[in-house]
């Protein structure tokens, strides 16, 4: 059918349409869109150009820890967002680009306004306006929570840990410098010490040849790395009420291999007696061993400054318990931790609680109130618990129903879960809340030049495949220590990661140093 002539006029008469012209858009998208993404809105708007221009820097500060997890997994990111100068980066670049995602929503929501045919109706555009306001507003706060991430962070860091230069830890002490005493080795009649720990060998020496070769220079090596594992002492104790002094009541020592990242983590009684002791706080003793109770060390070392037991009055007597327990297991202690009673609490109750398969029913009549005021009935059945800070506690640390043994048991459980269950990110509006526990109820000598490297191995290790061993008499360590079960403690070390450990149970049957196995701590 042919057109009519007053219908092809009408045709004729309707103005052509602009190739260039855009589509309509909806400003509230475009302003959203840029809010979700830099130049997202532009590109709603057809100003993809424009667009661009807002988004490739985004995309670039993006790809860097994108990068950094392709060439080194989360161990990387997790080593490099605690050093000190990147947490102080990261705020400066935040407060920088504060602006930028702002002038891409506002930009955004004024593009695609301009592209609509009509410029709509008054309270339209007033609605529109108070939407951006609101997306300007969360961005803004967005960003000055990342800048407060960022400055606890930082605090937290610089607040606990010690000044260092990597080379050795760092022990804080107000008086660190003393003159050792000359060694009993270079007296050629003295005895020598069957529990002396040996000097490393000298890496061979390679054959001299006739060509010459190029002279390479070895990376140094940390010297918490010479011996291939990363060795942490762990405390844990209190001053609480009725006490003048700290009791490391919970001693353990935690050995990671930097080649395979399988950890094992020890634990040596509170109750040992007769602790031989390393130079020079063996010379403090006619026999070089410590009499009393090893949980009392701290508080003797504490109260006896001098070149027996150098350090300051914070340090020395961390320095004389995290030195024994290197000694015993025979190993060079890189660094060491310590939290108070009150601060664990604290600490669990800022995780949100602990998951725990109580493996047996605790009941002790006489645990202690955490006030010192008396003692109350406590009473765990086994199986499945949510425990809030006070009650992992408990767990932990009663005793009277069973031993010193089995709360050394219990506490490696409650170490695993923790390890588990600490999910950083989930920690992150609780930052301030754990600066404040940190600073107030933990020690520590890691230096900070250590802790990125130290972490990057943390995030490594498997909690399910952590080795739990435990230098107690069920397993053939006596309370009062000898050179034998001194020698047996350090070949069950050196042997952690091992099919078996070379020493065995007096019956013959088992590993002595195993420990229970691990209960299940999937609740």
């Amino acid at each position: 059918m042919q057109p009519s002539d007053e219908q092809g006029a009408d045709a004729g008469n309707r103005p052509a349409r602009d190739p260039s012209s855009r589509p309509a858009r909806s400003p509230l998208v475009a302003a959203f869109l840029g809010f979700v993404f830099p130049g997202a809105g532009h590109a709603w708007a057809g100003r993809v150009a424009r667009g661009l221009v807002f988004a490739l820097p985004i995309v670039f500060l993006i790809g860097v820890p994108i990068g950094l997890y392709v060439a080194g997994g989360s161990a990387a990111i997790a080593g490099l967002v605690i050093e000190p100068n990147v947490l102080i980066a990261i705020i400066a670049l935040d407060v920088v680009l504060t602006g930028w995602p702002v002038v891409a929503i506002v930009d955004g929501y004024l593009a695609a306004r301009r592209s609509a045919a009509r410029p709509g109706r008054p309270a339209t555009r007033a609605l529109s306006t108070m939407v951006v306001a609101v997306l300007v507003l969360v961005t803004i706060a967005t960003h000055g929570a990342i800048a407060f991430v960022g400055y606890n962070g930082y605090d937290l860091v610089t607040g606990v840990f010690a000044a260092g230069d990597g080379s050795a830890p760092a022990w804080g002490d107000d008086d660190p410098s003393y003159a050792p005493e000359p060694d009993d080795n270079d007296d050629p009649d003295a005895t020598p010490d069957p529990l002396a720990l040996d000097s490393p060998s000298p890496p061979p020496t390679a054959p001299a040849t006739d060509s010459p070769s190029p002279t390479i220079t070895p990376e140094p090596v940390p010297y918490w790395a010479q011996d291939g594992r990363l060795n942490l002492v762990l405390l844990g104790g209190d001053s609480g009420p009725g006490r003048s002094s700290i009791r490391t009541d919970t001693m353990m020592l935690l050995t990671i291999d930097l080649a395979t990242n399988k950890a094992a983590l020890a634990s040596f009684p509170r109750n040992l007696l007769n602790t031989p002791l390393p130079k020079p706080h063996s010379k403090a003793f006619a026999n070089g061993r410590y009499p009393d109770y090893l949980n009392a060390l701290w508080r003797y070392a504490d109260e006896h400054p001098s070149k027996r037991f150098p350090g300051g009055d914070k340090s020395r007597g961390f320095r004389a318990i995290s030195a024994t327990l290197g000694y015993l297991a025979g190993v060079d202690v890189d660094g060491l931790a310590f939290l108070d009673l009150n601060g664990f609490v604290k600490f669990v109750d800022v995780l949100g609680g602990l998951d725990i398969t109580v493996p047996y029913a605790i009941y002790d009549a006489r645990y202690p109130k955490e006030d010192g005021s008396g003692y109350r009935v406590l009473s765990i059945s086994a199986g499945k618990h949510h425990f809030d800070g006070s009650g992992a506690l408990a767990f932990a640390r009663s005793r009277h129903q069973d031993s010193d043994y089995g709360r050394m048991e219990r506490q490696q459980i409650v170490l695993v879960a923790i390890r588990r269950q600490t999910k950083v990110c989930g920690l992150l509006t609780q930052l301030p809340k754990l600066v404040r526990i940190a600073k107030k109820s933990m020690y520590t000598n890691i230096p900070l030049d250590d802790l990125a490297p130290f972490m990057a191995i943390a995030v490594k290790v498997r909690s399910s495949k952590i080795r739990l061993l435990q230098f107690t008499p069920e397993f053939g360590y006596p309370e009062y220590v000898t050179t034998s079960s001194v020698l047996r403690m350090r070949k069950a070390i050196a042997n952690a990661f091992g099919k078996s450990t070379a020493a065995q149970a007096p019956d013959g049957s088992g590993d002595p140093s195993a420990g229970p196995d691990l209960p299940d701590l999937s609740c």
